[in-house]
């Protein structure tokens, strides 16, 4: 069995690279980046691995990746054109041939629709928007897919306060919410047990993936205090906000803003728990085992 990560620079990509690589030696992985410099970082950190430079939006160079593999995993970067990306895939793997499984990473409310979306929200090229239209695109295909929909943020997006909690002490985040996480590494564990499986058990399905605790902002302060043994305070201030988010700003505030409405009512799922046989991974053990990130 060959496995093709596209995206392997990625958060969950690399995780999940990483998960294959120590946990199931015997299967050749396929790596892939955009970028030089990424191609650079895997060749160095997966050496046993195949590496190739690969651009969603360059038929040629995706249909090279993909020969001579068997299952396949998506994460699109942000901000792509979705409808071009999914076109190419599509039309790669079916020149390919072989093909047997794509597993694909989404992130949106489960049930939310372009017309749910306001007008103004349309035009943010990230998270919601590029699940839904990915999974618009990739449906009307015939490709043996399986969706991974992850409803949680993800906790390493707190390493992006990591230089105003060292320089600031305040945690900083816009669009104060209360909302479930998920450690990046137990997505890749999931990932991983879908994509090594028989792909007649998981194909056709959807997977909804979630944290199961409730934590606010204020909460997360709490345990980076209890942690580093210093008194972090949550910040929604705008100057903050602009330091970390630079010149990305105002798409990521929009964006957060939109995405507290839309992910108000959306359920916790015991998904994880019934792939790994264990509650997911704990905010409060993930900053502890984290903390050095922070001082």
């Amino acid at each position: 069995m060959k496995i093709l990560i596209l995206g392997a620079t990625g958060t969950v990509g690399h995780q999940l690279a990483e998960e294959i690589a120590q946990g199931a030696p015997q299967i050749q992985l396929r790596l892939t980046s955009r970028r030089d410099d990424g191609v650079t970082q895997l060749e160095q950190e997966f050496p046993d691995a195949e590496i190739c430079k690969t651009d969603y939006l360059d038929p040629a160079s995706l249909e090279s990746a993909i020969r001579g593999v068997t299952k396949i995993m998506v994460v699109n970067p942000d901000s792509i054109d979705e409808n071009r990306a999914c076109a190419n895939l599509v039309e790669a793997i079916g020149l390919a041939g072989g093909v047997t499984h794509v597993l694909r990473l989404l992130t949106y409310p489960p049930g939310l629709t372009p017309a749910d979306i306001k007008p103004e929200a349309r035009a943010i090229p990230i998270g919601f928007n590029q699940g839904i239209t990915a999974r618009q695109a990739l449906d009307s295909s015939d490709i043996p897919l399986t969706y991974v929909n992850v409803v949680s943020s993800f906790m390493t997006n707190l390493l992006w306060s990591a230089d105003l909690i060292r320089a600031r002490q305040k945690f900083v985040m816009p669009c104060p919410q209360t909302q479930t996480w998920l450690d990046p590494a137990d997505i890749a564990q999931v990932c991983a047990r879908i994509l090594m499986d028989d792909p007649d058990l998981h194909s056709g399905k959807t997977y909804v993936l979630s944290g199961v605790e409730l934590i606010s902002y204020d909460d997360i302060a709490d345990m980076l205090t209890r942690e580093l043994g210093i008194s972090i305070e949550y910040s929604d201030d705008e100057a903050l906000l602009k330091e970390m988010f630079g010149h990305e700003y105002e798409l990521s505030t929009n964006y957060f803003e939109f995405e507290r409405d839309y992910y108000a009512n959306v359920q916790a799922t015991d998904v994880v728990e019934r792939f790994l046989g264990r509650q997911p991974y704990p905010m409060r053990q993930w900053i502890h085992e984290n903390a050095g990130r922070f001082r």
